[in-house]
């Protein structure tokens, strides 16, 4: 079988696991998962359980960022908007 030729324990649940995963991911990180992990040589579940958690900090970090932008515009909006009405 092909997949026994690889480096992965096909015999694992973890791999049924990534793939299971894999499969869930939209096209763009689907693609960054594949350059992430070709030619790794950690477990496969531990390589996608990193990616995942880096994966979810930068969304976590631009929600954030987009947030703070969000609140600082609505806020000099307020600013600009105070002397007029005054």
């Amino acid at each position: 079988m092909a997949l026994e030729a690889t480096c992965y324990d096909v015999n694992s649940s973890d791999f049924v696991w990534v793939h299971l995963i894999a499969k869930k991911l939209d096209p763009a990180s689907l693609r960054e998962w594949e350059l992430h992990h070709s030619g790794e040589d950690v477990q496969m579940m531990d390589a996608m359980k990193h990616f995942l958690e880096e994966g979810a900090r930068a969304v976590e970090f631009f929600n954030d960022f987009l947030r703070e932008d969000c609140c600082e515009d609505t806020s000099r909006q307020r600013k600009e908007r105070s002397p007029r009405e005054s």
